[in-house]
């Protein structure tokens, strides 16, 4: 930050601290899309890739972030959806190979 021009490292210091205390929509609309957004990349990614854990936490993550909004929980809600397809259709193809 140090490095910046002089007013551009003040504004996002700013900026940063409103992401960090979470205290607006648009702070708390960017918590919640990043979270959001490791469950998009984790539902595209070959399943096989998934360690055991994440089969669990892709189902709970980032929805403490989404309370602040109806609309957020909806598009959690289908994002959701996506992954307990593609956990069901992994223990399916697991269910035919034993």
């Amino acid at each position: 930050m140090a490095s910046l021009p002089e007013g551009l490292s003040e504004s996002i210091l700013s900026l940063y601290e409103e992401m960090s205390e979470l205290k607006t929509k648009e702070a708390k609309l960017y918590k919640a899309l990043d979270k959001i957004e490791a469950v998009i990349q984790h539902n595209e990614s070959p399943i096989e890739t998934w360690s055991e854990n994440e089969y669990q936490l892709k189902k709970t993550y980032g929805l403490d972030e989404v309370k602040f909004s109806e609309w957020m929980k909806s598009l959690r809600q289908e994002i959701l959806k996506e992954t307990l397809v593609k956990i069901e259709e992994q223990e399916n193809t697991v269910r035919k190979c034993v």
